[in-house]
């Protein structure tokens, strides 16, 4: 093999490890701040995903309930909470979002950093499971759709300049 195919395999090798290293790095940093997740209400990951520029995804389940870790290439993190159960994959809820509606408000430039996500999440944990019960599902969606649209709106009001794409 010459010198320059063995450095490029052994390249290819070394970043597969730190690939590899960073990935299991952010599986154990939400295991260890989020452990009552799953001490006490037995999530269980089920997918630990990186993509391009360093964004990581790590699904955690229990029951119904999908919680979605989210960094993007920032390094800022979001939390997706979404029922299991459903049809369409891919629509959960931010809990900023969920956060807004218990509060009754619509700051949509309150963004929570992993350490307040955790804070919110594990005193309302409880509501949030009742929320997404297969019962709650449909409703709780609608309400919480209309929110995030408004937030979405809020936050960015140079996107639905016509009200005809709005609709989209």
């Amino acid at each position: 093999m010459s010198k320059s195919r063995r450095n490029s395999v052994l390249s290819k090798i070394k970043g597969a490890i730190i690939y590899m290293k960073w990935k299991r790095q952010n599986r154990e940093k939400i295991k260890y701040k989020f452990s009552f997740l799953f001490n006490e209400y037995k999530f269980e990951c089920i997918e630990s995903s990186i993509f391009q520029m360093n964004e990581y995804i790590l699904k955690i389940v229990s029951g119904n309930i999908l919680l979605e870790f989210d960094k993007n290439r920032l390094g800022d993190w979001n939390i997706i909470v979404d029922n299991r159960n459903k049809k369409n994959k891919n629509e959960g809820i931010s809990l900023n979002t969920i956060k807004q509606y218990f509060k009754n408000t619509q700051n949509a430039n309150e963004i929570m950093d992993l350490e307040e996500l955790k804070h919110f999440l594990k005193n309302n944990i409880s509501r949030i499971i009742e929320l997404f019960r297969d019962e709650n599902y449909i409703e709780t969606k609608n309400k919480l759709d209309k929110l995030d649209d408004i937030l979405v709106r809020k936050r960015f009001p140079g996107i639905f300049r016509d009200e005809k794409l709005s609709k989209l």
